[in-house]
């Protein structure tokens, strides 16, 4: 799943090219109109959902990809961020508002799909999500993978899945 797909698709379609099944969601309908232009122009199958986080799917997924909006509001909005723009860029007043729903809706899954997340640790920084996780007790965070962009990419999933089963007996 590309969730959050933005107006390129990007991740969904690079996916898509590599020979994945690819379903995407994207919550604001201006981005979503330009996500589907984007996977129409590339000629992919791509199932693009409107909505937040899964958008209803409920199709067991392998992996999720998703690049959260993370800016805090105050910063967004003192730096002149696009308010047409705002969901895809406004993380609310401490930049994890959605971080936590997206924790909340993979904890309520079924299936129990890989989630890689990308969070700019200049916005967020790793103790702010790693408390998240704390909180959420039945999401197994599997590694931080950090970038010279100062990008982290989070890896988790729920407990009950075959990555967290192998790197913990009690799962």
């Amino acid at each position: 799943m590309d969730m959050g797909a933005g107006s390129a698709a990007v991740l969904g379609l690079y996916a898509f090219k590599l020979g994945c099944e690819v379903v995407a969601t994207e919550l604001d309908d201006a981005v979503a109109d330009q996500a589907e232009e984007a996977i129409a122009m590339n000629g992919a199958a791509i199932e693009l959902r409107r909505g937040a986080f899964f958008a209803g799917h409920a199709g067991a997924l392998d992996i999720v990809l998703f690049n959260p909006p993370y800016v805090p509001a105050d910063v967004g909005r003192s730096r002149g961020l696009p308010l047409d723009l705002r969901a895809q860029w406004d993380g609310g007043p401490e930049g994890t508002t959605v971080i936590a729903g997206l924790l909340d809706a993979v904890a309520l899954r079924e299936d129990a799909p890989c989630v890689l997340m990308g969070v700019n640790r200049r916005h967020v920084p790793r103790e702010k999500i790693e408390a998240l996780f704390h909180d959420h007790g039945e999401l197994e965070l599997e590694t931080v993978e950090p970038s010279p962009l100062g990008v982290d990419v989070y890896v988790f999933s729920t407990k009950k899945s075959p990555i967290a089963s192998a790197s913990s007996p009690q799962a």
